[in-house]
């Protein structure tokens, strides 16, 4: 089976991009032979579409499961209407997702990000984690999600204010 992960790195020993339509690199393992390629991702620097674009790049690809932190509503409707599996929530190296995925430990967790992660706004943003957990959601991870959320809205309210002052 071809599996895609998200990659910031063309190694199997990078991290999970956090962002599907937009990360540098997609990782394809293939789980049968053991190996993988490694590969730009073509619609990183679209101005719109890009999601829709990497989703119908990997599908082309054979993957039949794609690892990420977090996949966009545009992204997953692709991946859907191709049975493609998606799991989000993913953070750590490649090599140790893959492993998990070998062993059975990662499933689909069906959740997509809120349109607009990952494009290109000015500054870059990221989803709040959406943790993967094997007995659904984890107080720790929700406390960890809100202060995330809390330090960006202080950030945004700083960035306005001085956006006024001028």
């Amino acid at each position: 089976m071809i599996i895609c992960i998200a990659s910031s790195e063309t190694t199997a020993d990078g991290v999970v991009n956090p962002i599907f339509g937009r990360c540098p690199y997609y990782i394809f393992y293939d789980t049968e032979k053991d190996s993988y390629e490694a590969l730009s991702n073509p619609s990183v620097t679209m101005g719109g579409g890009a999601g829709i674009q990497a989703a119908q790049f990997v599908v082309n690809k054979g993957a039949k499961a794609v690892i990420s932190g977090n996949i966009g509503p545009n992204s997953a409707g692709v991946l859907q209407s191709a049975g493609v599996e998606m799991i989000t929530g993913i953070t750590g190296l490649i090599k140790d997702a893959v492993e998990k995925f070998k062993k059975n430990e990662l499933h689909s967790t069906g959740r997509v990000t809120q349109a607009g992660y990952g494009m290109r706004r000015g500054f870059q943003q990221e989803a709040p984690s959406q943790k993967a957990t094997t007995s659904g959601e984890n107080l720790e991870v929700i406390k960890d999600d809100l202060k995330e959320l809390v330090e960006k809205v202080k950030e945004l309210i700083e960035r306005m204010n001085k956006l006024e002052e001028k």
